[in-house]
């Protein structure tokens, strides 16, 4: 399926109906001249991806920082990533097993309507009322926060199923610990969100590097000479290549004369 950017961009006909039926969730039918049409009755389509962090600006790109675009985005933007090592582990058969389990009652859950108790709302109203006050005075913080308001129901639905099917006893109320389990992670990605949109937004070359990288920048003298802060960067676990590579960058460092350089910033 080809990546949508704004509904105006869709072609009239086919493809825009398609667009239609799944954003509301419709039914989606496919038709075929030599074959039986393909129905599906209730159609989504989930994004899930990964991006390097130096290329998180491309998102803000035809002004997708500005019309909310990215604002529906739910990111993961963990700090101090360490490397990722091979143990040679497998998954415990005990952990298969529960996973299977998990998927098997979700799959044979009875159809239902999950109903949100007084409680429940209670719990919601304290914190939209304190968040949409919170971040009104700032548009995109307070663009961000429409979008976490709907996204708290949605994550609620998700964690209550988990948790039915855990234990394999389905009800149409929701628990209060659901939502209060969503309010928690809509705040780790509210979190998150705010520091895209800080990457997307600055001018400051020192946030594309990385935490050591960041540390060295502010150890080095304003000016310095290469052979004399070698320990510095042995000591940031920056070597060989690496060094040449981080004292050529233009926009952060300028080359006065052969092995002596000078800070930007």
């Amino acid at each position: 399926m080809r990546w949508i950017n704004s509904f105006d961009q869709y072609k009239k006909g086919a493809d825009q109906q398609m667009y239609l039926e799944l954003w509301n969730g419709n039914e989606l039918t496919v038709r075929r001249v030599t074959k039986e049409p393909i129905r599906i009755p209730q159609s989504n389509v989930n994004v899930l991806g990964g991006m390097q962090p130096k290329i998180v600006k491309q998102l803000a790109n035809n002004n997708r920082s500005d019309d909310g675009f990215l604002d529906r985005f739910l990111f993961v933007y963990p700090d101090n990533i360490e490397p990722s090592l091979f143990t040679g582990l497998k998954i415990p058969e005990v952990d298969q097993r529960n996973y299977t389990k998990l998927i098997n009652n979700l799959l044979d859950a009875p159809a239902q309507v999950l109903t949100a108790s007084t409680s429940n709302s209670e719990i919601y109203k304290k914190w939209q009322h304190q968040k949409a006050k919170e971040y009104f005075n700032d548009s995109l913080e307070r663009s961000i926060q429409a979008k976490m308001q709907t996204y708290v129901w949605r994550l609620t639905l998700i964690i209550e199923m988990m948790q039915q099917a855990t234990t394999g006893e389905f009800n149409a109320i929701i628990q209060n610990e659901s939502l209060d389990k969503a309010i928690s992670l809509v705040e780790y990605f509210r979190l998150n969100s705010f520091k895209v949109h800080d990457k997307i937004l600055t001018k400051n070359p020192l946030i594309d590097l990385s935490v050591n990288q960041q540390e060295l920048y502010k150890q080095l003298p304003q000016e310095f000479k290469r052979s004399e802060v070698l320990t510095l960067f042995e000591n940031h676990e920056i070597r060989g290549g690496s060094i040449a590579r981080y004292l050529n960058k233009t926009e952060l460092f300028k080359n006065v004369k052969h092995g002596f350089y000078k800070k930007l910033f």
